[in-house]
């Protein structure tokens, strides 16, 4: 009963986000997402230095950049935590218990926590994106970038390699959060695979109840049963039932039926 109750206990041991947010740091980012994130961040870094924009331009790049990424992940948000609100509505429950009592090798947590956090963890990356956009613009707007325009590095001052590496990086977080939303599609896919794959190695393969229907005598005097099961229709000897163990289900006036015509052979046996 202890170890049942320690069993509940553990899953609702997460009392407040922060620790939430512990136990979503498990979960590692994928090497294709990181490689992806890199590529691309250096790619723009690239391709920004080089395309001798106005420290004006590349401001209000900044600005509409920022301001996209924020409108894209709240909607992308949104359709998330709905997708993933019907994903644990409709989730078999006795499934989801099951999974809370095997521990996942890769995280060292339960199959359950795993499943979901890697849903939650997206959702939480992305909204942790949308508040460093929303702090860079909100920086931006002081003082204190400008004050880096007099200092000069390769020829151009740093104020703008600052502006070419925020514009860089903004355009990094957009990929970053696609490469998110891919992990999403397939979290999605390989839960629901997992628990088909579940149900079928566990599933009861219990016969279908067997069902009498009538009972009579054949003119040999054996007892046969009618049976019903699957909608389908047949007849079996009774003592084939019983040599076989066969598991069968009756009214009481079957079962009175059959116990008087045994007594009516026995006593025709006894006379022969």
């Amino acid at each position: 009963m202890n170890s049942q109750n320690d069993e509940l206990y553990e899953l609702t041991s997460e009392s407040n986000f922060w620790k939430l947010y512990k136990l979503l740091r498990v979960i590692k980012t994928s090497t294709d997402t990181k490689v992806a994130f890199a590529c691309s961040f250096m790619l723009m870094v690239w391709f920004n230095l080089n395309s001798n924009g106005s420290v004006s331009y590349i401001s209000s790049e900044i600005q509409e950049v920022s301001g996209n990424i924020i409108g894209w992940s709240v909607s992308i948000v949104g359709f998330i935590l709905a997708g993933y609100s019907i994903y644990s509505t409709l989730s078999d429950k006795e499934f989801q218990y099951s999974m809370s009592k095997f521990q996942d090798e890769n995280y060292e947590i339960s199959h359950l926590k795993s499943s979901h956090c890697v849903f939650i963890k997206v959702v939480v990356d992305i909204i942790s994106i949308v508040m460093i956009t929303y702090l860079y613009s909100l920086f931006l707007k002081t003082e204190i970038p400008e004050k880096t325009s007099t200092i000069v590095i390769f020829g151009e001052s740093a104020y703008k390699l600052y502006l070419c590496l925020t514009l860089s990086l903004l355009q990094a977080f957009f990929v970053l959060i696609l490469m998110m939303c891919k992990s999403f599609i397939y979290n999605v896919y390989h839960s629901i695979m997992t628990s088909i794959r579940w149900y079928g190695e566990n599933e009861c393969e219990e016969e279908p109840a067997k069902i009498v229907e009538r009972v009579a005598f054949t003119v040999d005097n054996e007892i046969v049963l009618e049976l019903v099961s699957n909608d389908r229709r047949f007849w079996r000897p009774l003592t084939e039932i019983e040599e076989n163990n066969i598991t069968i289900y009756m009214t009481g006036d079957a079962f009175n039926q059959i116990k008087h015509m045994k007594k009516k052979i026995n006593e025709r046996s006894e006379v022969t």
